[in-house]
């Protein structure tokens, strides 16, 4: 069994090619989607964040008695049901709110990798820097310096972990949970794609 499962937090199938939209541009997402399973009558139970993501691991309807919190301990969870038949599951993370070893999200990977940086910006997007503020002080990535690379971007980060850790293991039974927060507040797209949507 080989599984990617792709979480990209705020966004709305309605935004894809593959559901319908017209208007936004999302050719690799429209490319993937027709070479993947696709569910077109999913709903998401809870909301926001990460009670969410304790409804995709646990398999329950867990905002109607954790909401915000750690997972309980003796709620058994997807990596540890796969990881017990002999599968090799791994995370790749950028979605700030996992905490390996705080939260119990990270339990039953194998592999747990975190992309480090949301939430942790020191600055306002759009504002500029003060002289004391590095790139070095500022956690890899600032939302107030332009975009110059997509990888200066948190998601592709995250997708660039995941496909090296899949140069590794592609030949093993893999279960493969991809997690960006990104499209997410506060949206500081590169200019180029800010550009399409919403000229001047």
């Amino acid at each position: 069994m080989n599984v990617i499962w792709i979480i990209s937090d705020t966004f709305r199938r309605d935004y894809m090619g593959a559901y319908g939209n017209k208007t936004i541009h999302t050719p690799s997402l429209d490319a993937l989607a027709a070479k993947s399973v696709r569910f077109d009558s999913h709903y998401a139970a809870s909301f926001p964040t990460m009670p969410a993501r304790a409804d995709f691991l646990t398999g329950r309807w867990t905002m109607s008695f954790m909401k915000w919190a750690p997972l309980p301990r003796e709620e058994i969870v997807l990596g540890e049901l796969l990881a017990g038949k002999g599968i090799h599951t791994s995370a790749v993370v950028d979605t700030p709110f996992y905490l390996r070893n705080a939260m119990g999200y990270d339990r039953g990977f194998h592999t747990f990798i975190e992309v480090p940086g949301q939430l942790h910006h020191p600055v306002i997007p759009g504002e500029p820097l003060g002289p004391e503020i590095t790139k070095a002080s500022m956690n890899d990535r600032e939302p107030a310096m332009p975009w110059h690379f997509e990888s200066d971007c948190f998601a592709p980060r995250t997708f660039i972990e995941a496909m090296q850790w899949l140069n590794y293991h592609y030949k093993e039974d893999f279960f493969l949970y991809i997690d960006t927060w990104d499209p997410h507040e506060p949206w500081d797209a590169p200019g180029y794609y800010t550009e399409r949507y919403l000229p001047g």
